[in-house]
């Protein structure tokens, strides 16, 4: 199961830049 250990690193790595551009996605629609 090593590429199950391998692809939840990848989902754990990508996660927090996900969020971060799902928060500028927010913080850009507030603007207009």
């Amino acid at each position: 199961m090593i590429w199950f250990r391998h692809l939840s690193r990848i989902v754990f790595e990508a996660l927090p830049k996900f969020v971060r551009l799902q928060h500028a996605t927010d913080a850009y629609v507030h603007l207009e």
